[in-house]
């Protein structure tokens, strides 16, 4: 029979997002599936209703469906239905579902006081919502009054944090940001959360030591973490400028990283920023492609393409596959304005472009130079360009970029 602190350990386990921990959490189920003690129905619970999303095999479910109370096992039926419905329903249903889950809590209130596990459902329908339907205010109206409830509900506030920073793009909520990723990793340290910090400290904060202290705090709970590996061997060329120990730490991992988008995708990167081993980058990206078919892997390759082998039109192919005009991606609206500066001189488009950008993140750094090079180059300007690279400055001091394009003026 399963202990109490072996519970816990079976619901951090099973509540992870790493596939080899539900695995894992599934043989503790098959080891232990004639004496699960009653305490464990929350566990029951969760698998009940997520069976979709975790591949329980129905025999399973039937024996930890015994632990429920008749009062669960209702709302079970109801949530589990619900659930289900989300893969095959339109979008009106779910947005209805949604809103008459939020107007109406109160009649699910007691239960979940009780047993707060049985509102993981409603967030499944967030997930969907945010995922499938970009309806992202709604879906955390729904992860926020799950954690009003459930307040160690880490999965929610890793939600919430992932749909503002990820799908919504919107940095001027980075406070929120922050709140609810370290939340995250306090409720549960194994989960993604603190490489994300990692990730956010860098690009948005630009400090790199906090960086590299989440980034190193994800590895001591999760070693193979590829996405923190990335994150460090990034800093350790752009930032510390000892390219040497960060490619060493790129290509120690790029063995194992041939099936992960973000690791493939900050290598290749990091290697357009350097302006090096062009055959290498293009490779990365390519693979990058393949694993991905987001606008940011499509970016990276045109970026590599035009950085490390001048290779102007295959990148403008791309950019122009991507509509990169109407693109919501400031650092692919940035690349595109410079590559179409250097390689044309079409000031004019990409001062429309850097404005676009800037619209979506103000204080973007590498924008910032960019902009600083357009006054630079294209409006002979050098005062203005200054301007713009002291306010790449102000953003981070140390940025060698702003630094060297303003003793050039």
């Amino acid at each position: 029979m399963l202990t109490p602190d072996e519970i816990e350990n079976l619901k951090r386990l099973m509540l992870s997002d790493l596939s080899e921990n539900r695995e894992l959490a599934l043989e503790i189920i098959e080891n232990n599936s004639s004496a699960i003690p009653p305490c464990s129905k929350e566990i029951a619970t969760l698998y009940m209703i997520g069976r979709e999303h975790y591949k329980i095999p129905v025999n399973r479910l039937r024996k930890l469906f015994d632990y429920l109370s008749e009062q669960e096992k209702s709302l079970a039926r109801k949530t589990y239905g619900i659930f289900i419905s989300t893969t095959v329903k339109p979008k009106e249903f779910l947005v209805e579902q949604a809103n008459d889950f939020l107007n109406h809590f109160q009649v699910y209130e007691s239960v979940f006081l009780q047993n707060p596990e049985m509102a993981k459902p409603f967030s499944a329908i967030a997930g969907v919502l945010s995922d499938k339907h970009y309806e992202y205010e709604l879906a955390i109206k729904i992860y926020e009054l799950h954690i009003k409830y459930y307040p160690k509900a880490p999965r929610s506030h890793f939600r919430i944090a992932y749909t503002i920073y990820a799908q919504m793009m919107d940095y001027r909520q980075l406070d929120k940001i922050l709140y609810h990723f370290e939340k995250t990793h306090e409720l549960d340290p194994y989960s993604n959360a603190a490489s994300n910090l990692a990730s956010i400290y860098i690009h948005f904060k630009f400090d790199k030591e906090i960086a590299k202290a989440w980034a190193n705090k994800t590895l001591e709970y999760y070693p193979g973490n590829l996405s923190a590996h990335g994150t460090l061997a990034s800093i350790f060329c752009l930032y510390d400028r000892d390219i040497e120990k960060g490619l060493a730490l790129f290509e120690k991992h790029y063995a194992e990283a041939k099936g992960h988008f973000l690791f493939c995708n900050k290598y290749a990167y990091t290697l357009g920023e350097l302006r090096i081993q062009p055959d290498k980058a293009i490779e990365i990206a390519r693979r990058g492609t393949e694993l991905s078919t987001s606008e940011a892997a499509q970016d990276t390759l045109a970026y590599v393409l035009w950085r490390c082998a001048k290779d102007y039109e295959a990148a403008e192919e791309i950019y122009q596959k991507m509509n990169i005009k109407k693109s919501n991606d400031y650092e692919a609206l940035a690349n595109y304005a410079a590559m179409i500066m250097e390689w044309k001189q079409d000031y004019k488009t990409a001062k429309k472009l850097l404005k676009r950008s800037l619209k979506i993140k103000d204080f973007d750094i590498f924008t910032l130079v960019a902009m600083g090079n357009y006054y630079r180059d294209g409006e002979k300007d050098r005062q203005a360009a200054r301007k713009w690279y002291e306010k790449a400055l102000a953003v981070y001091p140390d940025f060698d970029l702003a630094q060297k394009a303003i003793l050039q003026l």
